[in-house]
């Protein structure tokens, strides 16, 4: 019997699972300023069904996902009463409500390849010629 063995971690880095989001935690955490917080699945079934269809994405863990706080409109976003008072919400400590659906910066489009671009100005260019 070999004494090599293997145990197999499988890691789940801190990443938004909206389709085509490209946030994560080492890409935000350097970003001054304005924070960006991870959020998990909600427990509610019905809810949780609601950020899944919202992620458009197949095969989600709701167990493991997480959805950035770049996809919640500011009314998602709980205040206590000083916070609310004083007109300052920090982005550190941010909550959102237990009932909250993600509705900003869906299934966005990835970005265009460089010769993606380069075609689509060809494109362009075509349809701007006039003939006299």
């Amino acid at each position: 019997m070999s004494s090599n063995s293997f145990v197999i971690i499988t890691v789940y880095a801190m990443t938004c699972n909206v389709k085509g989001c490209g946030n994560y935690l080492a890409k935000t955490r350097k970003i001054e300023g304005n924070r960006i917080k991870y959020f998990s699945f909600p427990k509610d079934p019905a809810l949780c069904n609601k950020w899944r269809q919202a992620c458009g994405k197949e095969n989600i863990s709701p167990k493991y996902a997480r959805i950035c706080s770049k996809h919640f409109a500011d009314e998602a976003f709980t205040k206590p009463l000083q916070e609310h008072l004083l007109g300052y919400s920090p982005t550190r400590t941010r909550k959102i409500h237990p009932d909250a659906i993600p509705t900003l910066h869906l299934h966005a489009v990835p970005p265009l390849t460089s010769n993606e671009n380069v075609l689509a100005e060809k494109r362009k260019k075509k349809k701007d010629v006039k003939i006299y």
